[in-house]
This record gives structure tokens, sequence and C-alpha cells, in this order.
């Protein structure tokens, strides 16, 4: 009987334990390059036979003498088995990447763990099998979801399909609504005195999150808004009341004052955003990160304009204000006279922050406010998790759907993936919730990749090394000033040289299209550029699931889908948009990829849902009054939802997302026949 010591079985135990890993290692190498490039995948098998066989052999000429000594041992056949049992699958596995791999992840617990994966993510993409869910329901709240889901849903709220009514929903949702000028009017609503923070917070959140001209428009329209209610103070005029009115209107010609001369000034560039990091030399701070604001008196009288308030946050927290200065206190401006004021960043905030947030606020006789707000952006963010303005929202351009605001992130995804021709690949609609669930194998190796990708791209990416790259390719490079190399540059909606829709280029269709990010030069790291197309959109799924952000709150079940989106946040509105442009970009090569309306509104409204919680944005609800007090309740930061929060069961929620399904549904069928005419 042959007798087997501890040292010489922990070494058969070393000797198999290197067999699988190495199986292992060349089972992951090799089902990457068949799934990035299948004629790899012949020459891939050889190289794992033969270094299996190379694997036996050693193991047996090392335990010769030994494997002689119990051939005749049942000993001898467990090796065998322990040694050819784990390989044989491995190869089993490459042979068959399609397979699944129940058998080997019960044996060896290798690196296919999804729980990284965020949970909307691995739900569409079906990439986990679904557990039952231990939830404590009566019978009734069962019923109150069935209810809820046929009260909500294409058939009881069809979308639209005739033509008049899809042109009259579009003239409503791309026209302004007045309800974004409810924060500058409030804003107005303190002649002669100090604006209180929780005003000034919601002001400066509401700039600094879009991009700078739109919101440069949107105060402008608000301060002659401001300047007709005081003309119309001045003489006696009881203004009339319109629907379309927005809600502070009423309240702000409560608190006018009625004053002589009505003050009229232009002003512009109001509001500035910069990418980069400070240096400990003032001079050179001022050089990059100096606002410029020009204004002229084109009244008939004098006027006094100052600073009469600042307010300094720094990721989300309040600090001194002693890092900006200006050229402008107090001065008096004449008629027909103008002045430039240079708001200036001198002293380096402290390292490591996320994003520095300045608000100032001009006050010209005391009456009139504008509101200046400076935004610097570190370059070193975390990709993904991100939030508003850490994202960098760039305004697009070139798009069917008409200019909006996007993350720098989602942009970048978007021009690869049209690159990579995305559009017309079938292996990005398998991702999506309709599919995954005939392709979980597919699904679990390309999110696999997406994984991988997603931990290069965080050490890799670095947002001035991309943005220095298109700036260095503009043809007025070298005459431009240094501070454009820091401020965010327009985008475009599909990259140079191809047409909406289409991804592949077209000759003769490049024109403008160089000076819009990203073009051709723009550097991007090798492990993006390089990825599968599914890859790519597997990244963007993650992108959109991990980012801060709340776009559907508690006061979307109390409107429909065309109302809540006309009065929607725009940076919030901006994300909307952008995906629509890219299910609209899809739908039109349906006939290739296999896409649906249907699969691409659910997957997309399991990514960018959130757990419900209690709106914080009471103010821009059209649907009822809001006066000052609660106004303050909903901007006030330190004030709590713990109640509310209590009241928000599950049928409550389930109602809730399938609203968010049922209103994609519905602004896909608008946009759809927009992009189709513009496309």
């Amino acid at each position: 009987m042959c007798t087997v010591s501890m040292l010489e079985y922990m070494h058969i135990r070393a000797s198999v334990c290197v067999c699988v890993c190495v199986c292992v290692y060349f089972h992951k190498r090799l089902s990457f390059f068949t799934f990035t490039c299948p004629s790899l995948r012949t020459s891939g098998i050889r190289c794992s036979c033969s270094v299996l066989a190379s694997l036996f052999l050693s193991v047996c000429r090392a335990y010769q003498f030994w494997l002689q000594e119990c051939v005749d041992h049942i000993v001898f056949f467990s090796f065998l088995l322990l040694l050819f049992l784990f390989p044989c699958c491995f190869l089993c596995a490459a042979l068959l990447p399609r397979a699944p791999l129940s058998i080997i992840l019960i044996a060896v617990p290798l690196m296919t763990d999804f729980k990284k994966v965020a949970v909307p993510v691995s739900v569409c993409t079906n990439v986990v099998p679904l557990k039952p869910a231990a939830i404590d329901m009566t019978t009734a709240e069962l019923a109150e979801c069935f209810q809820n889901a046929r009260r909500s849903n294409v058939h009881t709220q069809p979308v639209i399909s005739n033509p008049k009514e899809i042109k009259k929903a579009i003239e409503r949702l791309d026209g302004f609504h007045s309800s974004q000028l409810n924060r500058f009017l409030y804003g107005y609503m303190y002649p002669n005195s100090t604006i209180p923070n929780y005003v000034l917070n919601e002001i400066r959140t509401f700039c600094v999150n879009v991009d700078s001209e739109w919101v440069s428009k949107c105060q402008n329209v608000a301060a002659g808004v401001l300047v007709r209610e005081l003309h119309t103070r001045a003489a006696n005029i009881i203004p009339r009341a319109s629907f379309d009115d927005p809600i502070a209107l009423a309240q702000l010609r409560r608190s006018l004052p009625a004053i002589k001369h009505v003050p009229k000034v232009s002003i512009q560039n109001m509001h500035f955003k910069f990418v980069g990091n400070f240096s400990t030399d003032p001079d050179a701070n001022t050089k990059i990160y100096t606002a410029r604001v020009k204004l002229m008196n084109n009244g008939n009288h004098s006027i006094i304009i100052e600073v009469t308030q600042t307010q300094t946050v720094i990721d989300g927290i309040s600090v001194d204000n002693r890092y900006v200065e200006s050229t402008l206190q107090k001065q008096e401006l004449k008629r027909g006279e103008s002045i430039d004021v240079n708001f200036s960043i001198r002293e380096a905030p402290r390292r490591g922050f996320s994003d520095f947030q300045q608000l100032v606020v001009l006050t010209i006789d005391g009456v009139i406010r504008y509101f200046i707000t400076l935004c610097v952006v570190s370059p070193r963010q975390k990709i993904f998790g991100q939030r508003f303005p850490s994202c960098l929202p760039l305004r697009v351009e070139h798009s069917p759907l008409g200019p909006y605001a996007a993350p720098m992130m989602l942009q970048l995804l978007k021009h690869q993936l049209l690159r990579q021709q995305g559009l017309s690949s079938p292996a990005v609609v398998h991702l999506f919730t309709d599919r995954s669930v005939n392709f979980r194998p597919h699904n679990q190796e390309t999110m696999r990749e997406v994984m991988r990708v997603k931990e290069l791209l965080e050490e890799q990416m670095n947002l001035l090394d991309i943005l220095d790259s298109f700036w260095n390719s503009q043809p007025d490079a070298k005459k431009a000033p240094i501070a454009r190399r820091y401020q965010p540059p327009c985008s475009a909606a599909q990259p140079a040289g191809y047409l909406p829709g289409v991804d592949l280029p077209t000759v003769g269709s490049t024109s403008g299209m160089v000076t819009l990010f990203p073009n051709a030069a723009t550097r991007v790291p090798d492990v993006l550029s390089r990825a599968p197309p599914a890859v790519t959109a597997g990244v963007i799924l993650l992108v959109l699931a991990e980012m801060e952000m709340d776009i559907f709150d508690a006061s979307f079940l109390n409107c429909d889908a065309l109302s809540y989106f006309e009065s929607m946040t725009p940076h919030y509105k901006g994300v909307i948009l952008w995906v629509l442009d890219l299910c609209c970009a899809l739908l039109f090569n349906k006939a290739v990829n296999g896409c649906t309306e249907r699969g691409l509104a659910l997957t997309f409204a399991s990514v960018l849902a959130r757990p419900m919680r209690a709106s914080r944005k009471a103010a821009d609800d059209d649907d009822a009054p809001v006066s000052t007090e609660a106004f303050e309740a909903a901007a006030d930061p330190s004030a709590t939802r713990a109640d509310a929060a209590e009241q928000i069961t599950f049928p409550v929620e389930v109602a809730h997302r399938q609203n968010i399904v049922t209103a994609l549904l519905a602004w896909l069928a608008v946009y759809q026949d927009k992009f189709t005419r513009n496309a």
C-alpha cells in the first residue's frame, strides 16, 4: 500500500493549483481575444492545448517515482481526476465561449463577480440571475401595484402619433419655459436689502450646472421682466396676470418699490467655467481664472454699480469669501459710459477640490441685480459617479433635436460608439432589456470587459490632457490666449464627417466640425478607443446609472410627461435630450441592429431612475402657486424630509418607475419624428 507524506500531498495540490491558475489566465485572454478578433480563436486554442500538455508532462516527471508506486492505488486515479478536470473544463469554455460556465464557476471562484456593477445595469443586461425578493406586502398593496401598472402605460396613455399633435408638442417642448425665470425673480424680491443664502444657493446651482451661453440669455430675459415691472410700477399701471406668467412674478410685483428713474443697462458675459488646477503663484492664477464682465449705461441718468454680496462654495461647503478679487466695489456710471469689471482668483483654494463655485451679486441703484458666477472644475475627477457641475456639461450643437447641454464623458463615449459603428451593431442592442434575456453568456463576457475598461479609465482618464489635445489641434492654437486652454469647448452631436443617425463617415460634411469637441485629434485613452462597440455601450450605461442626479422626483407622479419635461431643470433636460438623441440614432438603424422603442425605454428608465425621495424643487412646480416660505423650505439644505420619505411605499415606487417608462416612450415618439425629418 502506498503512503503519501503531507509534504508530497501539498506539492501535488500546489501543482494542480498552478495548472488551474494558468488555465484561468489563458481562458480570460482567449475569451477576450476571440471576443474582439474571432480570427485568433484557432491559434489561441492551440496555445492553450500546448500549455496544458506541457504542464501535465512537467507534473508527471516531477512525481514519476511516486506515481510508479501508487499505480494500482485509487489515489492515482484521484490525482488524474484533479489534474485533468479543471483544465478540460476551461478548454471546453475556450472552445465554446458562448457555453454556460456554471460548472467552472462552481468549481473555482473566478473573477466573474458582478457585484461591482450597478444594479440597474446588471438587471437590464441580465448578467446575474434574479432572486426572489423578501418583500413584506399585503394583497391590497399587490393589487395596487397592478392597478397602477394598468393606469399608466402606453395603452391608457397612448403616445402621440398625429403629425399635427407632434408639431404642437415639439413647439411646446423646444420653447423657453417661464419656470426657468423663477430663481432670478426670487432674487429680485429683496430691493435695498440682503438676499437670503438659500435664494443665492438656488441661483448659483442653477447657473453653474448649465452652459454659460444659455443661462446668460435666461438671466437677461429675467432682468427684462424686472425692468418692465419697474416701468409699470413707476407709471401707476395695474398689470394684468397671464396664464404663462412665472409663479414668482405675482410676489415680485408686491415687493417692488416705485422709483422715478428706471436704470437701463446692457451686460455681457455673466457666467464663466474653467477646467484646471490652481497654482501657488497668484499671478499665474490671475492670467487663467479671470472673468471679465462688461456693463454699459444705456439710460438717460447716472447709475450706481456696486458689489453687494458674494458666496463661495467648494465641493458643496460654504467657505470664506477671500479667494476672488474684484476691480469694482462701488462706482458711478454716467450716461453712455461703459466699464469692464474683472473678477479673478488669485489665492489658490485647498488642494484636492472637485469644483470651486463663486457667486457675485452686482447691484444697480439698489434694485436691479445681476448674478455673476465663476466655476472651476478640477481635471482630476472620478469618471463614474459624477455630479453636476463636476461632470462638466458641454453645449452640444448640430443635433437634429436642437442644442442642449450634456456631460463631457457622455459626449466622449458617444463619439467613440459612432466611430466604432455601434449604431448598426446588434451586440449593442443585446445589452438592452428586451433582448438581454437571450444573450446572457454574451453579455457576461461583455460586462467583464466593461468592468476592466472602467478600472483602466479611472486610472488613465485626465480631463486636462484631453482638452489640451483638442485645443492644440485648433487652427489658431498659437495665437489664442493661454486662458482658452482652460475653458470648456462646444461639442458636436456626431463626429466630423458623420451625418445624424449614420455611423460611417460621409465625404464633404466636415465643414466647421473640426472646432467642435471632440475632434479626430482629441486624445482619449487607448483602452477606450480600442474597445468593441458593445463594451462602449456598457460603459455608457454605467456612467448614466452611477451619476449623482435625481431627474425624476416625487412631483413626477402629479403631472403628465410633456408638462414635466417642459419645466424640467435645464441640466437634467440636457441629459434626457442626450439619451433621446442616442435612442433616435439607434432607431434610425433598427432594421440592422434590431432595437425597439420598448427596449430602449425600459433600459434607460432603469439606469436613469433613482429611489424616490421628497421633491426639493417646489419653487419650480407650475401646478400650484408657491409662497416665499415654501420656496425657503424647499431650497434650504438643512431642511429634513424624513416624514415625506416614510410615506413612499413600494406601490408608489412601482408606479413611479412605470411612469418613467411611459414618459420615455412619449418623448421618444415626439423627438423621433423630429430626428427623422432633420437627419
